[in-house]
């Protein structure tokens, strides 16, 4: 079972929270995480996840950077102000340098192209727990 990082909490188990205005898409990644062994929480707008960060502790963010009311990258800011070190992976059809490049400014700890596969989905949050990517490494790597 994955370890959590959170020293607050008395489970192992990590808990992500998942922002997307895609349905299909924000319940296809909440089954695969969920499937490896993540608790994974859901939201569909940028303004409810930020209600979500600030009354629960996750152990990463994953959020698309478009989408109504708070964009991805404005939550990546605020998740920041509430723990520095919370791991974020901002994904977005966007894949411009400008995007990359703010999303590693902000202090993402990873960007995920879309689409994606379920395999790269996996493939990119194994990254940043293994690896240990936090928002200050990031921003002197990114990616």
């Amino acid at each position: 079972m994955i370890g959590s990082t959170n020293p607050n909490r008395s489970t192992n188990i990590l808990k992500v929270l998942v922002v997307d205005d895609n349905h299909n898409l924000l319940t296809l990644m909440a089954r695969v995480l969920e499937e490896r062994g993540f608790h994974v929480v859901q939201a569909t707008d940028g303004d409810t996840g930020r209600e979500l960060l600030e009354n629960e502790g996750y152990d990463l963010l994953l959020a698309d950077i478009y989408m109504p009311g708070m964009s991805g990258l404005e939550l990546l800011e605020h998740a920041h102000v509430l723990n520095e070190d919370m791991r974020v992976i901002l994904m977005s059809s966007a894949s411009f340098n400008e995007v990359r490049q703010a999303a590693a400014r902000l202090g993402a700890s990873a960007f995920l192209p879309k689409p994606f596969s379920p395999a790269e989905l996996v493939s990119a949050v194994d990254r940043v727990f293994r690896e240990g990517v936090t928002p200050r490494a990031a921003s002197h790597h990114p990616d």
